[in-house]
């Protein structure tokens, strides 16, 4: 799939424009587009599979968890701002370290804020709680409206899209790949609604010793 594709991509962008009118251009964008929207969803399959397989190897060392969500937050926090949410980060003044795959626990963190926070409507709070019971837990909560909350139990299956902005040109399969990246270390991810809270996602990873 991908090599036939990104011959496809390549010789899109040799195409010359200049010769066209107007509604064939507009066509073109359009196939530029979705080839785009296809190598994303290969990619994403792919990524899914590899969390997936029991054999794909994971590094083990030690990961500062409190710092990976800090930095995703603060790098949003300019959109949360123009968005008028109110952030709340709870994160200890002091390390709190999983063992895992730093590049693969990133891709969780940042899937989170990006999805609890994409949804959010007037406050976001994210949490890191302290090692407890050889466990660490990230709550990531937002005040997302009751049409959203209800389907909440469907949110980890992939390609599920929870409104239809997303079945356009997303794939639904980031949440399933965070969950399955989770599982591959040995820890959680689940989500709850309440009427007061909205969606809460909860994060747990287990402190492993060295």
């Amino acid at each position: 799939l991908r090599t036939p594709l990104t011959a496809i991509v390549g010789y899109l962008a040799l195409l010359d424009e200049e010769g066209m009118d107007a509604d064939t251009r507009a066509s073109l964008a359009t196939v530029r587009r979705k080839a785009d929207a296809l190598q994303r969803l290969i990619a994403q399959f792919y990524e899914l599979s590899q969390a997936r397989n029991e054999d794909a190897p994971l590094a083990c060392e030690p990961v500062e968890a409190g710092r990976l969500v800090r930095e995703s937050v603060a790098g949003r926090y300019r959109l949360f701002e123009e968005r008028g949410l109110e952030v709340r980060l709870r994160v200890p003044d002091r390390p709190v370290r999983v063992r895992g795959d730093e590049g693969a626990l990133e891709r969780v963190v940042e899937n989170l804020v990006h999805n609890a926070g994409k949804y959010a409507r007037s406050t976001f709070d994210v949490e890191v709680g302290e090692a407890l019971g050889g466990c660490v837990t990230a709550t990531f909560a937002n005040d997302v409206d009751a049409a959203f909350s209800c389907e909440v139990e469907r949110l980890f299956e992939p390609f599920y899209t929870a409104d239809a902005a997303r079945s356009g040109e997303r794939s639904g399969l980031g949440l399933a790949i965070a969950h399955a990246i989770a599982e591959e270390h040995g820890g959680n991810l689940a989500a709850a609604s309440d009427d007061e809270r909205g969606t809460t996602f909860t994060l747990t990873l287990p402190t492993l010793p060295a």
